[in-house]
């Protein structure tokens, strides 16, 4: 018995330190599994981290104590972790350039968690995973790559059983291929995405992007005063 409750005590002990790693719960499943979605969650956690921070943030900001937490155990044995906090305790944590050093990794560790979700993924339809991938690439200025992950998860929303994630995904996919023409410059073609972005997402009654309509507006405003239709 008292071998029985040694072990049992290990145990638990082992579990209470794999929920509270730093690097989320995530990291311990895909070191166990080959299951896709631990992976995939895996570099939503890191991405969606990622996307916090900076100036122009996409997802919720850590508190200053997690965020800490969450650098301590990425970060740990990096000979940038000591510049890191001091940026954010100087209250430069909003684009400091050491932070944005940790964002591109969080953004690599991301990326090498999607693509481990995507070589083991076997036939699942997942267009959040091309679609996160898209978001990486549009972050890193790689147009051409980041269409082509966009247009992919496009093509996979338009086989994906449940009907909500399958409209949700069209539009944040058409709106993203509509982001990435206006990037290039490619206005007329930028339209052509946000108009059926914006009529796909009226159609379904949803607001997945809710500033759509506004940034539809916006470019044809753009695009009568400069002569471009």
């Amino acid at each position: 018995l008292g071998i029985i409750a040694m072990l049992w005590a290990w145990a638990t002990l082992t579990y209470l330190r794999e929920w509270h790693d730093p690097r989320s719960v995530w990291y311990l499943a895909a070191q166990k599994s080959s299951d896709p979605y631990g992976y995939w969650n895996l570099g939503i956690y890191y991405q969606d981290i990622a996307d916090g921070l900076g100036t122009m943030r996409r997802a919720a900001r850590l508190s200053g104590q997690e965020a800490r937490r969450v650098a301590l155990g990425i970060w740990a044995g990096d000979p940038r972790l000591p510049a890191l906090l001091a940026e954010w305790n100087e209250g430069q944590q909003h684009g400091g350039p050491i932070e944005g050093q940790f964002q591109d990794h969080l953004r690599a560790l991301a990326w090498a968690a999607f693509d481990r979700a995507l070589i083991t993924r076997g036939n699942l339809i997942l267009p959040g995973l091309y679609f996160r991938r898209g978001l990486i690439l549009f972050d890193r200025g790689d147009w051409a790559a980041a269409r082509s992950e966009f247009t992919s998860a496009l093509n996979d929303a338009a086989r994906y059983p449940y009907v909500e994630y399958r409209e949700e995904m069209t539009v944040r996919s058409q709106n993203a291929l509509g982001a990435i023409a206006l990037a290039e410059g490619q206005y007329t073609e930028a339209m052509r995405w946000l108009t059926m972005a914006e009529e796909e997402q009226t159609r379904a009654g949803g607001n997945w992007v809710p500033d759509l309509t506004a940034n539809r507006k916006r470019l044809e405003a753009i695009m009568d005063s400069s002569d471009l239709r």
